[in-house]
């Protein structure tokens, strides 16, 4: 993808991003440690050398969704394709929209409140908490879709929203949930994940978007946006019905690989669009070791290894089975200035 004509559209001009990794950059190196890490698990065949690029379009992605939502409550200044097959079906029967933190992930909640569509945005109680810190501008927006009974945030974490969402469903709502989200992998007992298929690992996600849905007898639209060079692209899966299913274990294991079976797709041609790359190894549950394809030997160290710091001392990070190991004096810089990071 062309970044600089992405930018141009929008009429914005980005910060050019640092060549290096600098090492007083602590977050930054650790996230392209993590990224690096599960990139080798989970895209094997993608090289080292290009572990890097991607970062660096990683950090270009995530700036620009922050650029995006002053976009939110007018015209999107790219066309946006795609809406109305997702209003379409919400129109024909309110469902649980499920999402990811891919593309303009925020964007999916803009089409709804401007489409005028009654919702309810479901939400570990982390991001609750500092949810107006997080999302200003979405929050003003979300304000005047609440104050007019459209939109409703709700703590996943509360016993109350089980029934509120019960009684919402039955008023025509959809529920919007980022089934990708890492919060419910923490505080979600054992009987709250399932084992899914994902680019080539089996991963622990939560169910709770196919347990509701079997619950209260409603589709599962799965939807992500994708950005593009010129346009922003609404993409929808299959739909998915419960009422092919008596079983819910049955179907909440269903489901939630056709969903995650949707996101790969994706993932694997546009990874950089993917937020979640520095947090996927969450997913694995301990699940080691790894199911990892065979690549041709005669990598260099730092493939095999990341960098990263932990409370001010440095590790290396063995990628295939996530063990760090402790360096000592100068040995941490002088790795970094080896491996030209």
């Amino acid at each position: 993808m062309n970044f600089i004509k992405y930018c141009e559209g929008l009429g914005i001009v980005p910060n050019p991003l640092p060549n290096r990794i600098e090492s007083t950059d602590v977050l930054s190196l650790n996230t392209f440690g993590l990224i690096s890490a599960n990139l080798y698990n989970f895209l094997p065949q993608m090289t080292y050398d290009k572990h890097k690029e991607l970062f660096h379009s990683f950090r270009m992605n995530q700036w620009l969704h922050g650029i995006d939502a002053n976009f939110f409550k007018g015209d999107f200044p790219l066309p946006v394709f795609g809406v109305d097959q997702l209003l379409e079906k919400i129109g024909v029967q309110n469902g649980i929209i499920c999402t990811y933190h891919f593309g303009i992930y925020q964007l999916i909640n803009s089409i709804l409140v401007n489409s005028k569509i009654s919702f309810a945005l479901l939400v570990g109680e982390d991001v609750y908490n500092k949810w107006e810190e997080r999302f200003p501008m979405l929050t003003a927006m979300l304000a005047g879709a609440r104050d007019e009974g459209r939109f409703v945030l709700l703590n996943a974490n509360k016993r109350a929203s089980l029934r509120k969402m019960y009684d919402l469903t039955k008023l025509g709502f959809s529920i919007v949930i980022y089934v990708d989200g890492v919060q419910g992998l923490n505080k979600g007992a054992g009987t709250q994940l399932i084992s899914v298929s994902f680019l080539g690992q089996n991963i622990f996600v939560p169910k709770g978007a196919a347990s509701l849905s079997h619950y209260f007898n409603i589709p599962i639209y799965p939807v992500l946006a994708l950005r593009r060079t010129n346009r922003i692209q609404i993409e929808l899966g299959e739909t998915i019905y419960p009422q092919q299913f008596v079983n819910r274990e049955h179907y909440c294991s269903y489901a939630m690989t056709k969903i995650f079976s949707f996101l790969s797709s994706y993932v694997m041609h546009w990874p950089e669009q993917w937020t979640n790359w520095s947090l996927l190894h969450y997913f694995l549950q301990g699940i080691l070791p790894l199911n990892r394809e065979v690549v041709e030997a005669g990598n260099s160290l730092d493939s095999e290894y990341s960098l990263i710091k932990f409370q001010g001392n440095g590790f290396l990070l063995k990628k295939s089975d996530y063990k760090s190991y402790e360096l000592h004096g100068d040995d941490f810089e002088r790795i970094m200035i080896d491996w030209g990071l």
